[in-house]
């Protein structure tokens, strides 16, 4: 009788995979090893660390629940649940990098907090609880419920969303709290924020051993002190954390060795940042290639190569042969050991520009696509036919600016997070050739490092919104920084909707990014027709040019229907129970059969889903081909 069960099994198991591709039927046989409800183990170290029920501004938008990550490694908090003591839920759908913080706003999560007390906890996808946080007493306007270093919950007065908590000792908020902080350890020192704070000097190859010897220098370049607690010196690698109450007086330099930092600079060259409590990029260097004994030191905003060594104090540029370098017209020297005349800084297009090492001297020119403070008070992007990029100064150091604008601008070539730009030091690097140059949207589909910094234009379904991400049905992620003053929750899921803005991908993904609210509209009926019609269009152009498929426009594709999979399922299932006369066998047998009928069900799905996009996607690039041909017609 097994034997019989067995041959039967085989039979209908091989039929059916004559339906199916290989690699579904692969990742069917794979799928067997799982056991079906073995419980997933979650990464810890993730806890709710900071809370604000009562704003003194609007509840509805400037409310938040902030969490940590205190363990080493980044982990991912998809599915992960925040809630209150309602039913109210939000399903976080984001990642948070070791040591870093996570601030869920209240316009993104719904969750309101009361002002007379309250609870928050955090839960995994299966519901099982990771934190939880209570209040009882009432909140005064901006006092926050936070955790400090003993894992103790204070008020405090001092709001840090994204940062470290400083418990603040004022009495207001000790008064509102009832807790007596007379026993508490000192306070943690507030953050200052200054763009006077510059990177100065590095010694990236010291005669002596590059482990020990190795040094970075920062100065004071304003008027006034600055606290450097919570200030940051950074590489690819590493990040150095100023964790004392350090203050650098108006003209002073302060260096720190690589022993105390742990940011080892490379001889072969990289990019050194030096960040403010926020993590804005306040200062950063780049070199390529280092020279042993020779520092690399900062004179008038521009950079050399000196024999000459002045840690902790002010720099002195000497070449090989001990002679000090005139650095008047520090525009024209060349930056390297050599430093023997002048460099002819040559002019680019942006996209050649783009491809160029970093640390370059070059000359571009664009027109203006977003202005300084759009994004960020440190950047804007310019574009010309060929690409757009961005435009950084570290000081926010930039003339008066308007859209369209056609500028000529003076830098260097860098890149951060794997987005390209161009560095400049002052804003008389930026000179205006011409005002009102008329800014044509880019209409794309699909993405291409050609459109990156460029103004482009897109359209489609909300079908998902994630803290300040749109995501539109044809996987546009439309990003909304808070300087453009656009809210993701004026928009609902369903709503058709028309977006311009600037195309980046960095290290966060692919984003495209509006400027303001006039840079997204909603789309009536006619013109979601005209719009699908027109994407339609765009595609098949596409396709037909390539040769890829040959897929008929009025021939609808007939996609396999699920029904049958299941009536040969459960024939298969009904003809093997009949067979088998155990009861113990017919049990066992159900089991698995029922597993592998589910596996087989769910791979399944996901191909059909897969068959399906595909089909799609060949439907609207015929589209395109037609729309292309009709336009070179009329």
């Amino acid at each position: 009788m097994h034997k019989i069960i067995i041959s039967g099994f085989s039979i209908i198991a091989m039929s059916v995979s004559a339906f199916l591709p290989l690699s579904v039927w692969a990742e069917c046989d794979n799928d067997t090893n799982n056991q079906p409800n073995q419980p997933i183990e979650y990464a810890k170290g993730v806890v709710i660390n900071e809370i604000l029920p009562n704003p003194s501004g609007d509840e509805s938008s400037e409310e938040f629940i902030e969490l940590y990550n205190s363990s080493n490694k980044k982990i991912d908090i998809n599915g992960w649940i925040l809630s209150d003591a309602t039913t109210k839920e939000y399903k976080l759908e984001d990642y948070i990098n070791a040591g870093q913080y996570l601030t869920v706003y209240r316009e993104v999560s719904s969750i309101a907090l009361n002002n007379s007390g309250d609870l928050v906890e955090l839960f995994h996808p299966d519901k099982n609880l990771v934190d939880i946080v209570e209040y009882e007493e009432s909140a005064a306007d901006d006092v926050s419920f936070a955790m400090d270093k003993n894992n103790d919950w204070l008020w405090t007065t001092e709001l840090t969303p994204g940062r470290k908590n400083i418990i603040s000792a004022q009495g207001d908020a000790d008064a509102n709290s009832g807790t007596d902080n007379s026993d508490t350890d000192p306070l943690v020192p507030s953050y200052d924020f200054s763009t006077d704070i510059m990177l100065s000097e590095i010694l990236p190859d010291p005669e002596g051993s590059d482990a020990t010897d190795e040094w970075i220098e920062i100065t004071n370049q304003g008027k006034a002190s600055v606290g450097l607690y919570g200030w940051q010196i950074t590489d690819a690698s590493k990040t150095f954390t100023i964790s004392e109450d350090i203050s650098l007086s108006a003209g002073e330099y302060l260096t720190f060795s690589v022993t105390e930092t742990g940011v080892s600079l490379n001889n072969s060259g990289e990019t050194i940042s030096l960040l403010d409590p926020a993590g804005e990029v306040i200062s950063e260097v780049v070199y390529d290639t280092s020279f042993t004994g020779q520092s690399y030191a900062n004179v008038d905003d521009q950079w050399y190569w000196t024999i000459t060594l002045t840690p902790g104090e002010e720099n002195i540029i000497t070449d090989e042969a001990d002679t000090n370098i005139d650095v008047s017209n520090a525009n024209t020297i060349m930056a390297t050991s050599s430093m023997s005349g002048a460099l002819l800084i040559e002019h680019y297009a942006i996209m050649a520009a783009k491809q160029l090492p970093k640390g370059e001297e070059i000359i571009i020119e664009g027109v203006v696509n977003s202005l300084p403070d759009m994004y960020g008070s440190q950047y804007f992007y310019v574009q010309d036919d060929t690409a757009g990029i961005q435009v950084y100064s570290s000081k926010k150091l930039f003339p008066q600016l308007a859209l369209g604008d056609k500028l000529q601008i003076s830098g260097k070539t860098s890149e951060s997070k794997e987005e390209k730009k161009i560095n400049i030091t002052s804003a008389d690097d930026i000179v205006v050739l011409e005002h009102e140059n008329e800014l044509v949207e880019l209409d794309i589909l699909e993405y291409s490092e050609d459109y990156l910094g460029k103004l482009v234009h897109v359209s489609g379904e909300v079908v998902e919104k994630s803290g300040s991400t749109i995501v539109l049905d044809n996987n546009w992620n439309i990003y909304l920084k808070r300087g453009t003053g656009i809210k993701a929750s004026t928009y609902e899921e369903g709503e058709h909707i028309e977006v311009i803005g600037v195309l980046t991908a960095t290290t966060d993904g692919i984003r495209i990014l509006p400027r303001s609210t006039d840079d997204i509209a909603q789309l009536t009926q006619e013109k979601i027709v005209a719009e699908t019609t027109s994407n339609k269009i765009i595609k098949t152009a596409h396709a037909t040019s390539n040769n890829d498929y040959d897929v008929s426009a009025s021939e609808p594709i007939k996609k396999p229907n699920s029904v049958i999979w299941f009536v040969i399922l459960g024939i298969v299932i009904s003809l093997l129970l009949v067979l088998s006369r155990s009861e113990k066998l017919r049990s066992l047998l159900h089991n698995r059969l029922v597993h592998w009928a589910h596996s087989l069900a769910s791979r399944f799905y996901h191909w059909v889903e897969v068959r399906k996009n595909t089909m799609d996607s060949n439907d609207q690039t015929q589209y395109h081909a037609q729309s292309v041909s009709e336009r070179k017609m009329s």
